[in-house]
């Protein structure tokens, strides 16, 4: 049997038609899909008066879906469940028309969640001190979702624009921290010291907190012997510098290497500013506009 098509002015989906005068008809009008007419019909005062309507007693259902359903109460298998998932048919969501199609109808204003968050959300809809609630738990998900080996960046050194700390060069040498740069300045400069960069691949130290396995690198190593973190005193006993610090030690006696910790003085601010305006440090885009 001949089937007639045109695309939804709105949604651009295909249409089919029995008949071609059917299909000219509608084309004159206009006329959208029953997916994007029902939408436009079902307004928010349309949906209000139905479910007034249909609500508790009202509604012909009412009381007796359990004894109508004979599936109520009851569950899949695993092994229902498995194959219903492996007889999908899913390759039609991966083909590009489809997923350029979503796209446009989901993007910009045609978002549902264009110019909200989450958290307004919930407080519109289950009040402030529920919102409150339900996004900490969503945050500690998050978090443990995004934990050790699920993070993307798991065993990478850590990229060049990250953490808190002021980063860029001095005199070529990459620097993390201001506490970096003053070790850089004061000790490896002024001592005339060989060093690598103790973030790389052949420096990673394995540890692992709560469960959850993570990886430390220290910042550096001196003469292929002394592997130097640099870290305020204040912070050399709390839980998780602990735990680095014990199994950085481990690692260094496997390796045949010595594991140091130290907190060198800061240089003062002036000083800083004097080396970057004479060019001997060289700010990432990041700090260029705080410092």
């Amino acid at each position: 049997m001949t089937s007639f098509k045109r695309e939804c002015p709105k949604c651009e989906c295909e249409i089919t038609y029995t008949n071609k005068y059917n299909m000219l008809n509608a084309e004159k009008k206009q006329s959208k899909c029953k997916s994007c007419g029902l939408k436009e019909v079902m307004t928010e005062e349309v949906k209000k008066r139905m479910s007034e309507r249909f609500k508790g007693e009202n509604n012909p259902m009412y009381g007796k879906f359990g004894k109508l359903n004979p599936f109520f109460g009851k569950k899949h298998s695993d092994e229902s469940k498995k194959k219903i998932v492996e007889g999908r048919d899913y390759s039609v969501y991966k083909t590009d028309e489809f997923r350029q199609k979503i796209s446009k109808l989901v993007k910009g204003k045609s978002n549902p969640m264009y110019g909200k968050n989450v958290y307004d959300v919930w407080v519109k809809k289950y009040g402030k001190d529920i919102a409150e609630i339900k996004m900490s738990n969503f945050k500690k998900l998050q978090s443990k979702l995004k934990s050790g080996e699920n993070n993307s960046m798991y065993g990478k050194p850590p990229p060049k624009n990250s953490g808190n700390g002021i980063c860029g060069w001095y005199k070529g040498w990459f620097f993390r921290s201001l506490l970096e740069l003053s070790y850089m300045i004061s000790v490896i400069e002024r001592f005339n010291l060989t060093w690598e960069n103790g973030e790389s691949e052949k420096y990673k130290i394995p540890y692992e907190i709560d469960g959850v396995k993570r990886n430390y690198f220290p910042d550096f190593v001196i003469g292929g012997k002394y592997v130097i973190e640099c870290k305020p005193k204040k912070l050399w006993k709390i839980k998780i510098n602990n735990i680095k610090f014990k199994f950085a030690k481990d690692f260094c006696n496997k390796n045949n290497l010595i594991f140091k910790i130290t907190d060198i003085s800061k240089i003062k601010k002036p000083y800083l500013l004097e080396l970057i305006s004479n060019g001997d440090v060289v700010l990432t885009n990041k700090w260029k506009y705080k410092i």
